[in-house]
């Protein structure tokens, strides 16, 4: 068993989504694969997406301007699972996924009830779609 190391001022780095990366998550978010893909994330990728977990949502919103609403829907599916089944990536109410949401949001689209519910049943995270109340 090996330990990673904590950096408390992560969340305060200026990170770039690399268009690869994004690029890997969106494939990966397809429906059919996106379950299994989750849960066998491997060490490399979990160092690069640790600290992706904390961002801003002006962050989400900047990275996927150029992306259709169908791969910022894949994202979504992807942050859902890969923070449900990866402990390391829990992220409460800094998750990407409401970041990702308010970025659709901007553009004048909203996620489907199919979409709202398949959320809540493959997430623990209360915060999951829209963020806290206040």
């Amino acid at each position: 068993m090996t330990l990673g190391t904590w950096d408390p001022n992560i969340a305060n780095k200026k990170l770039e989504a690399k268009e690869t990366d994004l690029a890997n998550y969106i494939e990966w978010g397809a429906e059919e694969i996106v379950e299994s893909q989750c849960k066998n994330l491997p060490p490399e990728t979990l160092s690069i997406l640790i600290p992706l977990m904390k961002q801003s949502r002006t962050f989400w919103q900047e990275a996927t301007e150029s992306l259709v609403v169908d791969d910022v829907i894949k994202l979504i599916r992807f942050f859902t699972l890969a923070e449900e089944h990866n402990s390391q990536l829990e992220a409460g109410n800094d998750s990407p996924v409401i970041g990702l949401t308010r970025a659709l949001k901007s553009r004048g689209e909203s996620l489907d009830k199919t979409l709202l519910l398949w959320i809540r049943q493959h997430s623990s995270n209360r915060y999951l779609p829209n963020g806290s109340v206040l």
